[in-house]
């Protein structure tokens, strides 16, 4: 059984844009919110960008695949690309941000000498510093592409500091 954030969520949900590599986490308490979130998350590139998501790369797990987010996949004309069982590596860009997330919530926590309950909150910040790193191969950071922006990095504190 996963830890139980102080937020009383259990899971991460991530997205990661494929060329930008700028990604967002969804909290959830249940892995049958993984649709909500989905829309969520269309919405708001929808809204941000005024595009539509073409392609949503999944493994096989239970929450991305049935009938009621095949039907609204199919709706939104959104291509839905389901990697071969045990395949992981048919995934990686998000495999390997998702091990990079947990790798840096571990850190965060530790350096921190924070209980794991606060899981949720080190996540989010993994994901928030993680947007802001450059990439070698772009030259910028992904939240750069994502926004056109160049990030503000004079708020950021050690995490776990008393403000």
């Amino acid at each position: 059984m996963p830890t139980q954030s102080v937020s009383g969520k259990y899971y991460f949900l991530t997205f990661v844009d494929d060329y930008s590599r700028y990604s967002m986490i969804y909290l959830l308490s249940k892995k049958d919110k993984v649709l909500s979130k989905l829309k969520e998350y269309i919405a708001m590139t929808r809204n941000k960008f005024g595009r539509m998501l073409k392609v949503l790369r999944s493994d096989n797990g239970g929450e991305y695949i049935g009938k009621e987010i095949e039907d609204f996949l199919k709706e939104q004309g959104i291509v839905h690309q389901l990697t071969v069982p045990y395949s992981p590596q048919q995934n990686g860009v998000s495999e390997r941000k998702n091990r990079t997330l947990i790798e840096m919530t571990r850190c965060l926590l530790s350096e921190a000498n924070l209980p794991q309950r606060f899981w949720a909150e080190a996540a989010m910040t993994a994901t928030y510093l993680q947007n802001r790193l450059p990439t070698k191969p772009k030259g910028k950071t992904p939240y750069e592409l994502w926004t056109n922006r160049k990030p503000n990095l004079s708020h950021i504190r050690v995490f776990g500091c008393k403000a």
